[in-house]
Parts: C-alpha cells; structure tokens; sequence
C-alpha cells in the first residue's frame, strides 16, 4: 500500500476503505487493532507519513 493513498484520500474516504479491508481480514489481534487506531489518529490529525 502506497504513502500516495492516504494522502489523496479524503478521511471519509479514508474510513470507508479501513472498514472495507477490516470486513474482509480475520479476526484482528489486540496489537492489530491498536496499530489501525493509531493510522485512524494520525489520518484525522492530517499528520499522515
């Protein structure tokens, strides 16, 4: 997954595309869950690397 994604996305966009990819994963692990909520954080502060 590209760096140029995120930063063309609109954080709408953004979120519909995590919970598109999150309905097709497995299960996510704790460690899994607290790294998407930081991408979710860093999105929305519009700080994304």
């Amino acid at each position: 997954m590209s760096k140029g994604f995120y930063m063309s996305q609109q954080p709408e966009q953004f979120g519909d595309y995590i919970k598109r990819v999150l309905a097709d994963a497995p299960p996510l692990t704790e460690e899994k869950r607290e790294y998407i909520t930081r991408i979710f954080q860093t999105a929305k502060s519009g700080d994304v690397k």
